[in-house]
């Protein structure tokens, strides 16, 4: 007696148990195979039918009850209200929807009574399917498309909101691991005065230019204005909700001063076609936050396709057409419905939960859009590492050792190693400085032999192979026109002494009106036999 009693003491509590946890205890499978007419399985509380073409006919239906896999996230706001089931039609996926009609118990109130079912097109892996409810028979009937578990569940509206309020925050504080690029130290670019690490920043010389890119490590949107102007690169969007939000922003684009914008999660990639320094400004957006980050949060439980706003979502622009809507609880309402009104079936019920909701809810998603939508501003500078060297330069622009020399010279690229302060570098698009042998003033001349150039970019600087003791008197100017001994300067746009380890930093002359460049250079010392010897440089340098 007291054994039986004990059995029954031990079953009441796991009956208790499984109500707490929201779980349908395993029981029977039904088995059947389709025909003609398609195919109809039932297990205690839930009955599956397929329509005739669901399947080729004998394929094996197998309908089971189960213990329904609830996410965790999903558990504090849902709870199984019914038999949960898993479909297999011998592995392969329906050719027509299924109808699932499951049995609701009594008290259930059916305004909150959904379906659940895998899906692993949402970020939590399951979502709510089309369903509709039939107060009579207290039965839910769902639309299946595709094949894996569905339950019914209720949902807990007040807790619904809270989960909801917690999703948008995680999507604020979303990071992201960063690239390979971010911590190259091979890169002749450097990166500072990122003060907040909301972007991972990346930058390579190119052919010409420089190839840049910002990584997101936030889960806001950020305006992005550079200086000089910069050319971008396609916007990546590898959500649907993140190409729903750029979608609105190229609505809005005039509106903003930001001429492209960062995306929770992505990459924007872009090139400059100047020479370095660049400066990279970002600015949020708290309407296009707060429109990214509730679209976050929906994608934990619905399936992308009712979140595709790209042709759909103008009901949104009132709440981020000027670009600086204040954040608040009406205006994530507002997002909400919106969402709504393009939504059918079960998505637009369980948004309608909330937006029916008491004040407190509004509250709460008042106090998640203040933490989303703060409005600091950030920036950064891409700069080259050894500001003399340059790797690269504009289109429009030509390094000098392609300009043609006068008839004693030639215009001749080096490629010198220079150590200067204790560093060694070496500058592959330097042009040669030819000298005499002895002490006496050497001239030549570099024609540009067209109006397109009007400045010249150079640092100066002695070869490593020179005496410690040797220096150079180096004078540049200018000459417009071809006199009868030759180019003779009639502007002198600065003179220099070259000595060695030393660099004469990185500076440009502006030449308009010049027909060459005249180079005047005074040696300290003699140095060679019968021929003049290239002893000096101007350093990577180009006209433009």
């Amino acid at each position: 007696m007291l054994k039986a009693r004990a059995i029954a003491v031990v079953a009441a509590v796991a009956v208790a148990v499984a109500a707490l946890v929201g779980c349908t205890p395993v029981g029977p499978t039904a088995t059947t195979k389709v025909d003609d007419n398609g195919f109809s399985a039932a297990v205690a509380g839930a009955r599956i039918q397929g329509p005739a073409g669901v399947s080729d006919n004998g394929t094996k239906v197998s309908v089971r009850t189960i213990s329904a896999p609830v996410p965790e996230d999903l558990t504090r706001f849902t709870k199984t209200a019914g038999t949960a089931v898993s479909i297999s039609l011998d592995g392969k996926q329906p050719a027509k929807p299924l109808s699932a009609v499951f049995d609701v118990p009594d008290g259930a109130d059916p305004a909150n009574v959904f379906v659940l079912g895998e899906d692993k097109t949402t970020r939590s892996g399951v979502a709510f399917v089309d369903s509709t409810y039939d107060k009579t028979d207290h039965q839910v009937t769902a639309a299946l498309t595709h094949l894996s578990w569905y339950a019914p569940v209720v949902v807990d509206r007040g807790r619904l909101v809270s989960q909801l309020t917690s999703w948008i925050g995680q999507a604020a504080g979303m990071k992201t691991n960063p690239p390979d690029c971010y911590s190259d130290k091979s890169s002749d670019l450097k990166i500072t005065g990122l003060t907040e690490d909301v972007v991972w920043p990346c930058a390579t010389s190119a052919i010409h230019g420089t190839d840049w890119s910002i990584q997101s490590n936030d889960g806001l949107v950020w305006q992005i204005l550079t200086d000089p102007d910069t050319t971008y690169r396609p916007v990546t969007a590898s959500t649907l909700s993140n190409a729903a939000t750029a979608a609105l922003f190229n609505i809005i684009k005039p509106a903003l001063k930001g001429k492209n914008v960062m995306l929770p999660g992505e990459t924007l990639a872009g090139h400059f076609e100047a020479e370095p320094p660049y400066t990279v400004a970002l600015k949020v957006e708290p309407g296009l936050s707060q429109v990214a980050s509730i679209l976050w949060g929906l994608g934990m439980i619905f399936p992308n396709k009712w979140l595709d706003l790209a042709d759909k979502g103008e009901c949104i622009l009132g709440v981020v057409n000027s670009g600086t809507s204040a954040p608040s609880g009406e205006s994530l309402r507002s997002i909400l419905s919106c969402v709504a009104t393009l939504m059918k079936g079960a998505g637009a019920a369980i948004l309608g939960i909330i937006l029916t909701g008491p004040a407190l809810l509004v509250a709460q998603l008042e106090g998640a859009a203040r933490e989303i939508a703060h409005t600091n501003a950030v920036q950064f500078t891409i700069a080259a590492k050894d500001p003399n060297k340059v790797n690269s330069i504009p289109t429009s622009a030509q390094w000098l050792f392609q300009m043609g020399g006068s008839l004693l010279d030639e215009v001749v690229r080096d490629n010198p190693t220079i150590t200067a302060n204790g560093v060694t570098n070496s500058y592959p698009n330097s042009t040669k400085i030819f000298v005499g042998c002895g002490t006496d003033s050497y001239g030549s001349s570099i024609y540009m032999r067209s109006d397109a150039y009007t400045k010249v970019s150079f640092a100066l600087a002695l070869n490593n192979d020179v005496p410690s003791d040797y220096s150079l008197t180096l004078s540049l100017g200018g000459s417009s026109s071809l006199g009868a001994f030759g180019t003779l300067p009639e502007v002198t746009y600065g003179t220099w002494t070259l000595h060695p380890g030393e660099i004469i930093p990185r500076q440009t002359v502006d030449f308009t009106g010049m027909w060459a460049l005249t180079i005047t250079a005074t040696p300290s010392v003699p140095l060679c036999g019968d021929l003049p010897v290239a002893v000096a440089d101007f350093l990577d340098a180009y006209v433009q």
